[in-house]
């Protein structure tokens, strides 16, 4: 054999396994839905730290998500009507290691850092 069949035979069986591997993680996903409760902002925005003077915003926003079981608290650095994440609307997320991934208006995926999890009787 020639090195030109083997290397097309090496470069059709990675896309098979990275096929399998794509369909594999998709498989495992466990959407879930829950109300948003709460969604508030926290930061600062452009003003004096100390001796300098900063340019730059730190503004956070904080969400609150109650499904039947957990009241999830999140945060992120975008707005609650860029995500779709406004008080009292439904959030199609799911979780993954410390990470929050809700749908958002526009189908994309939008991450989000979980802070904390409760259980069901300590949500607000």
């Amino acid at each position: 054999m020639t090195a030109r069949p083997i290397k097309l035979i090496t470069i059709a069986a990675f896309l098979l396994m990275s096929q399998d591997l794509l369909f594999a993680k998709s498989a495992k996903i466990n959407w879930q839905s829950g109300r948003v409760i709460f969604a508030a902002v926290n930061g600062q925005g452009p003003g004096n730290s100390g001796a300098w003077r900063t340019n730059s915003t730190d503004i956070w926003w904080n969400y609150f998500i109650s499904t039947e079981e957990q009241c999830y608290s999140v945060v992120s650095r975008q707005a609650p009507l860029k995500i779709g994440l406004t008080n009292n609307s439904m959030a199609k997320f799911y979780i993954s290691r410390n990470q929050m991934y809700v749908e958002g208006p526009d189908g994309k995926n939008v991450e989000l850092r979980i802070s904390r999890k409760d259980k069901k009787k300590t949500c607000p």
